[in-house]
């Protein structure tokens, strides 16, 4: 290898440790995120679309199927 090609990949794992060093200061510095309080579901919203979804299913069932006579 050439003297700048050496000087590439010294300035390469150079840079490699440097940023591990900080990676690994920064994870041990950092803590896990406090949970939040989950809100209330909105009970309104999720009742109306199983009532909606139960009608569209019961009046899809209910339709009158237009079999031929070769069925």
């Amino acid at each position: 290898m050439t003297r700048s090609g050496t000087s590439v990949w010294a300035r390469l794992a150079a840079l490699c440790l440097v940023l591990g060093a900080g990676a690994a200061a920064l994870a041990q510095q950092a803590g896990p995120p406090a949970p939040k309080a989950a809100d209330d579901p909105p009970a309104i919203l999720y009742n109306g679309v199983l009532i909606l979804l139960l009608l569209a299913t019961l009046g899809v069932s209910l339709l009158p199927s237009k079999r031929g006579h070769q069925d």
